[in-house]
């Protein structure tokens, strides 16, 4: 995605061209699907497509959706019996029918797509009972990071990560479940040669993906770390259209 989070239509049609000569064109991204598939929709693909990074899996192709492990819903409660509200700028979390957050909030409005859903407002550790697809939050304070990660280091099932361009905020999400953990299992499924798969991304939830494809790019725009791991780095970054410049000089 671009800045202003859109793609470009030089990109879309481009994508769309390599979707009807046969490749399978995967949208991989830490996004809910109800936030992906309008993406998705305005390029008339008909490939499958990853969400919560990795964690759920729509194979448009072979009409199967897969959800590989869940964040347990006493982890959350637990977790907030550890640190108050008070410690928080903002959270949400989702199941695939529900957003709980603690109030009305539009800065993630593209990411989450709360008109969307069920949006359910309030005491997060009282309305939440089910297991989890996405936990994220935002620390008012940076030096509570460290406890958080100590608390986080104490599950085994749970994993933490704090975002490389907004390190205020973090998300857990399930041990050993990555976008490759989906990506994976595309391969296997269609038989797929590992030398034909391509990956592109720039946050740090990329890394295992990129790590299992072939031929693997991070973005200019990327993450320093991602760049730091990557076999290539892109000449041009989204908002310059990098992915369709890689892709063309490929196909």
């Amino acid at each position: 995605l671009r800045e202003d989070k859109t793609i470009s239509k030089r990109t879309k049609t481009y994508l769309k061209e390599l979707e009807d000569r046969g490749n399978i064109i995967v949208l991989a991204s830490g996004r809910s699907p109800r936030a992906i598939i309008h993406h998705y929709e305005s390029m008339s693909l008909h490939s499958p497509y990853i969400a919560y990074n990795g964690n759920y899996l729509n194979d448009t192709i072979n009409r199967e959706e897969t959800i590989f492990k869940k964040i347990g819903q006493i982890f959350l409660k637990s977790f907030f019996d550890r640190f108050s509200f008070d410690h928080f700028s903002y959270v949400s979390v989702e199941s695939l029918d529900n957003l709980y957050m603690l109030k009305e909030d539009d800065r993630f409005e593209d990411f989450i797509f709360p008109k969307k859903t069920n949006l359910i407002l309030g005491d997060i550790k009282k309305n939440v009972n089910e297991d989890l697809m996405s936990f994220i939050f935002q620390v008012k304070d940076k030096d509570i990071k460290d406890d958080i990660e100590k608390f986080a280091s104490e599950d085994e099932d749970i994993q933490l990560r704090f975002w490389y361009n907004l390190d205020d905020y973090g998300e857990f999400y399930p041990s050993s479940i990555s976008k490759a953990t989906s990506l994976e299992k595309l391969i296997k499924d269609h038989q797929i040669k590992r030398e034909d798969v391509i990956a592109i991304g720039d946050g740090n939830n990329d890394f295992e993906m990129l790590s299992l494809a072939s031929l693997s790019f991070a973005m200019k725009n990327g993450s320093a770390e991602l760049k730091s791991k990557s076999r290539y780095v892109t000449e041009y970054t989204n908002d310059e259209d990098g992915v369709y410049h890689v892709l063309k000089d490929i196909f």
